[in-house]
């Protein structure tokens, strides 16, 4: 029987006897604010921070710290006990390592095994940065922003060098699928219309990657926002066809 999303030792979202909650929406917030003051710090300069080449007097600086911020936003200290979704993949690779011990037990260690499992930001956080420095986004807040995007995944690992990667693609780690064309960015608009015959709305950037590489329907939801995602983003593109193991489009 396949091991059991239950069992693994995620933190819950609210409060429960005895256990360590994670209140992602505050943490979220409080980053959010950080960020606004340095927006508000920043002025007009901030909207120019996305060129390749800025002149905005320390805009690599500001660059890293915005990311960093960023990516810590919806990170608890044990992140991976705290993440939206786990892949089919990972929860394979974290059965092994299960049913290799006599109590048969999930270990938090299990989530964070760096050989077989990867910690995923869904939407790369160059992307958020640039979502957060546009135009185009002024009229969201910061913090609405963060929530949308900010969402995360165990995958199966690890990350191997291109040349060492199997020819048949179905023996691909699910981390090696998405860095193959997508590491550091989403499809484009017009790649994803492509796929789904219509223009995708910004708050479904963290299942593009996925989308595209075959993996959607690999994607286990944990929390409550990811299974919100997930159902409306199939309700969106329709009838959802699950794309064949090894086709890029």
């Amino acid at each position: 029987m396949p091991l059991d999303i239950e069992r693994l030792p995620f933190r819950p979202e609210t409060p429960k006897d005895g256990t360590k909650w994670f209140d992602r929406d505050r943490h979220i917030q409080m980053y959010a604010a950080m960020l606004d003051a340095l927006r508000s710090h920043v002025g007009d300069d901030w909207y120019r921070l996305s060129g390749k080449n800025s002149s905005v007097h320390l805009a690599p600086e500001m660059k890293r710290t915005i990311s960093a911020l960023v990516r810590k936003c919806s990170e608890s200290c044990d992140y991976e006990t705290t993440v939206d979704f786990v892949t089919t993949g990972a929860m394979r690779e974290i059965e092994k390592r299960m049913i290799s011990r006599s109590k048969q037990r999930v270990l938090k260690g299990d989530l964070a095994a760096h050989s077989t499992v990867a910690h995923e930001h869904m939407c790369p956080t160059s992307e958020v940065f640039r979502c957060l420095t546009s135009r185009k986004f002024e009229s969201v807040s910061t913090a609405e922003v963060l929530k949308l995007l900010t969402v995360r995944a165990l995958v199966s690992g690890p990350r191997t060098k291109a040349a060492q990667r199997p020819v048949d693609w179905s023996g691909w780690t699910d981390v090696d699928k998405l860095d193959s064309k997508y590491a550091n960015r989403i499809p484009s608009a017009n790649e994803m219309k492509e796929l789904v015959g219509k223009e995708v709305p910004w708050q479904y950037y963290p299942l593009l990657r996925y989308h595209k590489v075959g993996l959607l329907d690999d994607l286990i939801a944990v929390t409550g926002r990811a299974d919100t995602l997930v159902r409306e983003y199939k309700a969106f593109i329709g009838l959802h066809r699950p794309m064949e193991p090894g086709v890029m489009v």
